[in-house]
């Protein structure tokens, strides 16, 4: 049995150097037969090169005839074109290559060596040799010259048909070419036909060296039907390493079959026979190697690409001959190519819920489904067959679709932002589809033109300039909604429930703050206005559609955030009828989590729904994005798969339908798959996402979204959906078996949820109660006792009539009690009531008026000494009593509180005296944590740590303000410098003036601050009081005189001032320098005065070196060695003339006779005139002179 292509070992021996090639002779013919190459795994080759060179191919060879005929399929691929094509392809692949002239209009063989057409025995060597130049120089043209090319094929006595004398001509002819490739840089390859003897090989080896043919390599063409042929390839390299141990053997033409006739050939039979030869071939002395015929040929049963141009897996032995290991697995992984991934057969066991009715919302969030659908997203039901998504989720129990708003997801361009597009057009054509359908909609309005979310609340562009106006903001809000509203409305859309912000847990339209720690829902000045606008929504809700019920949306249940949070809401008469919360277990969200926040809504009067909730169906990506919920998360809540989102989906609605206030939940896109399967498709995806807005994000997104979610470690993140593994339907659009939670698990038929409001006369809203009840059937229930009030005649029962499907809010009046008051009784206070015992702890007073004390379960206790929380408020009581002339600081489960005048005052922040100290109290309570500055009767201390720090004189910090301190107190009256950890900072009125820069004095010394602080490093000048002084690191410095730089200029400095009344010389580093009104002035060339003496200025520098004449104004003076010499009189050179100078200055009135060097030149006008001959006069003699010089 032949062994697994994996199961081959790296050969001994085996190295670079080793020829593992491979014959593409018919690649280009392929290519234009249409044929394609594809990997084991099925998946479209798109380099072929690159493709075999990862399979252990180095080589890639191709066959050239002369004059080959194109017309004959059999010929065609011999072509010199061809071969330029395939051999330029592999180089730019990184492989070797290997050209064979067959020197032939056709293949040759042993015993067939024709010649081409036109050529004779005569001028074969000629043409040959003229026809190997030719071929050279073509191939060099096109950058195609081979690693190595292999003169003929088969020719051991008869190339080119020269048999005479052994075939010697034609080994002389091999000597000529052979010379001629090897000039080009090309390895020269002979190919013979094996000897029927392998020690035959010496006589083709003696020949060729007779014949002094340069070669590098030693090819002899092999069959696949030769016995022993491993064996004897041994014994032909033995053979070539006695005889041309230079020399490299190699198999230069060898296929085996993988199919044959027979039946007996496989992939491993050629694999085994490819692995033996060239095992065979390899030792410590020879690199050896074979080139594979027919290699890409496609169909050929000797290659290694079937008919249908798939990879045969014997392609990869050369490879693992090599100790590669390579992956040879046919196994095509479904979600890299989008092929059925197995989930839609994936049984579920759902069992029914108890509670579950046909009114439950089992509803499903579908925003991106238009974008879906116009990108061609398809889906299918059970029986495979497409239908829309509406009526698949329709068919299978969903009965309320939830959709979202962005106002426009747009940017200037017209570029979509993308995350399923939603503009209000696409929600129209949602909700209209769902309403076809028989499915009441949910509009979920985001108010931004994106994702709305904990992370962000991004105002719409359009709003943006109303950010600081609330009222506009809140008109923009009510409009908004109100006109979109108005739209589904007259589209006839069914719409159920409104939800007024999309999870708000840290605000809401540009109002948001990411922390926690500092909500804005702890935040008054932000509550009150957010709370604004959430009215001014639910007003435009309940104006267009009075009968949807209003939502308001936050995530991650946790009843104490939740709690705060309405908290702010009830504090601004926020109008909502629904609590809504997103749940997602793989956020770490629990089912008792869950049950905490509805019993909070409940306790607070409110409906509950959960918003959003996904389990997974797999860890896979299946579009290229990666997905929010990966295998890094580790899940264990539920199985991955459908069963653990019916799980999911069961333990969240077992919760919700415990109590009578829970509506139901959504699922969140469930339908969001891939436009085009496989995460092989993510170019494709991500384009389509940028054109439909398909994926969570497109491109037109960048500047509106936030950067850290555009981008990961600096490349773009958008693209597929992200969220194609939480869906309950498979990357194909077959829906999965868990989808059928919405319809198996309904148990009860419809109910009516009761809301009811029991009111006073003033219609004022006392308490809420939630009872459900079965539509046709009646029940009697006992209505709650409210504190101050009773029911009519003192009859709590009621009786609830379930005529409604959904939700049905009655109202029950109660009237008003006779107050509980506090009575004596035997000694004691008891609170009582229609005389009977309060069994209550609370604080009550005498008759309503006077003195309040702490009742404990209906009795006061004189005992107790503490805080207590009465209403929303907390008291300080003494001895059982509310002390209201208390104001100081009270303690309460190891935390202190301010109390004023007996009430615990959360609004207060300040100092507050205890036991001789004072402590820093912020928002009512003493804040330990907080050291800065604090305002107290006027004036400013300094507190550390929560407590007033009396010794301590120096810096200290506020927010991101320094103070100057002074023994606890801030010191408004000081301006000067102040030293902190070793740094000394500019105060202006006792601040830190981060923005001061100038100088500053202190203890007698001015110094230069930057930006608030001492820097030492700075030399320089400073302006002060409109003067200029010279600082010298960090100190101005009274003692300098000189030059002094301050950036790129330098200043003449006087006892530390800039003198800029100066103009002349001024010495530096024993340098002059030309100063014009206190500045060096580098422009300046010419004459400056200094003392008595003048100077030549070069560029803004005394010149020693210069000698010459220097103009100023209208005059020439001389200049020696830098200095002017008023002592010189006589011929001075200047632009290669000469003048006449007397007593330091050119005279331009001299006319005469002037001596230079022992020499008599006559000047004219007191320049040389070099031009003049004659005769002249001077001091009464007569001289001749010559080109104006003197005679």
């Amino acid at each position: 049995m032949s062994r697994s292509v994996a199961d081959y070992k790296k050969i001994e021996g085996i190295n670079d150097q080793t020829v593992l090639g491979a014959d593409f002779t018919h690649y280009q013919q392929d290519l234009e037969w249409g044929k394609t190459y594809y990997n084991y795994k099925s998946v479209k080759i798109d380099n072929l090169f690159k493709f075999v060179q990862g399979q252990g191919i180095n080589t890639i060879s191709v066959k050239v005839a002369v004059n080959p005929d194109t017309s004959s399929d059999k010929t065609k691929c011999y072509t010199l074109d061809s071969a330029i094509k395939t051999i330029k392809a592999a180089k730019e692949a990184g492989l070797k290559t290997n050209i064979t002239l067959f020197y032939s209009d056709d293949v040759t063989y042993a015993n067939s060596q024709q010649l081409p057409a036109g050529w004779t025995q005569d001028n074969a060597v000629e043409k040959a040799t003229d026809y190997t130049k030719e071929v050279l120089n073509t191939l060099s043209k096109n950058d195609a010259l081979p690693t190595m090319m292999t003169i003929g094929n088969e020719v051991n006595y008869n190339f080119l048909g020269l048999t005479e004398d052994g075939g010697w001509d034609g080994f002389v002819a091999m000597a000529t070419i052979s010379k001629l490739i090897n000039e080009k840089g090309v390895k020269t390859a002979l190919s013979f036909a094996a000897p029927d003897d392998a020690e035959g090989i010496q006589y083709v080896i003696e020949k060729l060296g007779y014949a002094g043919v340069d070669y590098s390599y030693l090819g002899v063409n092999l069959y696949a039907d030769r016995n022993g042929i491993n064996d004897y390839v041994k014994t032909l390299r033995t053979t070539v390493k006695e005889k041309a141990a230079d020399k490299q053997l190699i198999v230069s033409n060898i296929k085996f079959p993988r199919k044959n006739a027979d039946e007996t050939a496989s992939n491993e039979t050629q694999a085994d026979s490819i692995y033996n030869l060239l095992s065979a071939s390899i030792s410590d002395s020879n690199a050896g190697g074979l080139i594979y015929d027919e290699a890409e040929y496609v169909g050929s049963w000797n290659g290694f690409f079937n008919e249908q141009g798939l990879a045969q897996t014997s392609l990869a032995v050369f490879g693992f001959a090599q100790g590669w290991n390579i992956d040879i697995d046919s196994y095509r992984d479904p979600y890299e190519y989008g092929d059925d991934t197995g989930l839609k057969e994936k049984n579920v066991t759902i069992n029914k819920i108890s509670n579950m009715s046909e009114s439950t919302i089992r509803g499903v969030d579908v925003g991106s489904y238009v974008a879906l659908t116009n990108a061609g997203v398809k889906y299918y039901d059970y029986d495979g067959k497409e239908q829309p998504l509406m009526k698949i989720l329709k068919d299978n129990g969903v009965n309320y679709i939830r959709l979202r708003i962005w106002n426009d997801p747009y940017n200037e361009k017209g570029e979509t932002y993308g995350g399923g597009d939603s503009t209000v057009d696409n929600g129209l054509k949602i909700g209209k589809e769902a309403t076809k359908y028989g499915m009441k909609v949910l509009v979920d309005f985001h108010y931004s033109d994106f994702w709305a979310d904990p992370a962000k609340q991004i105002l719409p562009k359009a709003w943006q300039k109303d950010a600081n106006d609330p009222d506009k903001m809140c008109e923009n809000i009510h409009d908004f909604t109100k006109d979109t509203l108005q739209k589904f409305k007259d589209a006839g859309v069914d719409v159920g429930m409104v939800q007024v912000g999309n999870e708000i847990t840290k605000g809401m339209a540009g109002i948001h703050n990411k922390d926690s720690n500092n909500s804005v829902w702890k935040n008054e000045s932000q509550y009150s206005v957010l709370d604004r606008y959430l009215n001014a929504g639910s007003k435009a809700v309940r104006e267009i559609l009075p009968d949807a019920l209003v939502t308001l949306h936050i995530e991650t249940p946790n009843r104490q955030i939740y709690s705060m949070i309405m908290d702010a809401w009830e504090k601004g008469n926020v109008d909502y009828d629904v609590l809504g919360s997103s749940y997602y277990p793989f956020w770490w969200n629990t089912p008792d989590m869950l049950r905490d926040v509805q019993t909070l809504a409940k306790e607070r009067g409110k409906l509950f729904a959960v918003m959003e909730t996904a389990w997974v169906n797999s860890y896979e990506d299946g579009d290229g994005t990666p997905n929010s919920i990966g295998s890094d998360y580790g899940l264990y809540q539920y199985e991955i798969g459908p069963q653990g989102q019916v799980d999911e989906l069961t333990d969240m609605y077992k919760v919700l339908t415990e109590q009578d206030n829970g509506l139901g939940g959504f699922y969140w896109e469930p339908g969001w798959i891939p436009v085009k399967a496989g995460w092989t498709n993510w170019e494709y995806n991500k384009e389509v996402a940028d054109k439909y807005g398909t994926g969570w994000a497109s491109k037109g997104a960048v500047g509106y979204a936030p950067d850290d979610e555009m981008y990961y470690n600096g490349q773009p993140s958008w693209g597929g959906s992200s969220w194609d593994n939480a869906t309950l339907f498979d990357i194909q659009g077959n829906a999965l078996q868990s989808l059928k939670f919405y319809k198996d698990t309904v148990s009860l038929g419809k109910v009516q949820t009761t809301r009811i409001n029991i009111v006073n006369k003033e219609k004022e809203v006392l308490k809420t109660e939630y009872v459900n009840v079965n539509v046709g059937d009646t029940k009697t229930i006992t209505l709650p006792k409210v504190n101050g009030y009773y029911a009519s005649k003192g009859n709590y029962n009621y009786t609830v009539k379930g005529d409604t499907d959904g939700v049905k809010t009655v109202t029950v009046t109660y009237n008003h009690s006779t107050e509980a008051n506090l009575v004596y009784v035997d000694g004691d206070w008891y609170l009582m009531q229609d005389g009977q015992v309060v069994h209550e702890t609370t604080l009550a007073q005498v008759n309503g008026t006077g003195t309040w004390y702490y009742v404990e379960d209906g009795k006061v206790n004189k005992d107790f000494n503490g805080l207590f929380q009465y209403g929303n408020d907390w008291y300080y009581i003494e001895k059982g009593a509310v002390n209201s002339d208390y104001t100081g600081l009270a303690q309460y489960n190891d935390q202190w509180f301010y109390i004023e005048k007996g009430k615990l005052n959360w609004d207060y922040t300040g100092l507050a005296q205890h036991n001789n100290y004072w402590f820093y109290v912020e928002k009512g309570r003493l804040n330990w944590n907080y050291s800065g500055i604090v305002e107290y009767n006027n004036q400013w201390f300094y507190v550390q740590k929560g407590r007033l720090n009396w010794n301590y004189s120096g810096l200290g910090q506020s927010g991101n303000e320094w103070y100057y301190i002074v023994r606890g107190r801030v010191n408004w009256n000081y301006t000067g410098l102040a030293q902190y950890n070793d740094q000394w900072f500019y105060i202006e009125k006792g601040k830190l003036n981060w923005d001061y820069t100038g100088l500053a004095q202190h203890n007698n010394y001015w110094f230069y601050v930057e930006k608030g602080r001492l820097n030492w490093n700075y030399s320089g000048i400073v302006e002060y009081n409109n003067q200029w002084f010279y600082v010298q690191k960090g100190r101005l410095n009274w003692n300098y005189s000189g030059l002094g730089q301050s950036g790129n200029e330098w200043y003449y400095i006087v006892r530390g001032r800039v003198n800029w009344n100066y103009t002349g010389l001024a010495q530096y580093n024993d340098q002059w320098f030309y100063i014009e009104k206190g500045k060096l002035n580098w422009n300046y060339t010419g004459l400056a005065q200094y003392k008595d003496y003048w100077f030549y200025v070069e560029n803004g520098r005394l010149n020693w070196n210069y000698t010459g004449l220097v103009q100023k104004g209208n005059e020439w003076f001389y200049v020696e060695n830098g200095r002017l010499n008023w002592n010189y009189t006589g011929l001075a050179q200047y632009n290669n003339q000469w003048f006449y100078i007397g007593k330091g200055r050119l005279d331009w009135n001299y006319t005469g006779i002037a001596y230079h060097d022992n020499q008599r030149f006559y000047i004219i006008n007191g320049r040389l005139d070099w031009n003049y001959s004659g005769r002249v006069r001077y001091k009464g003699k007569t001289y001749t002179v010559k080109n104006g010089r003197v005679l």
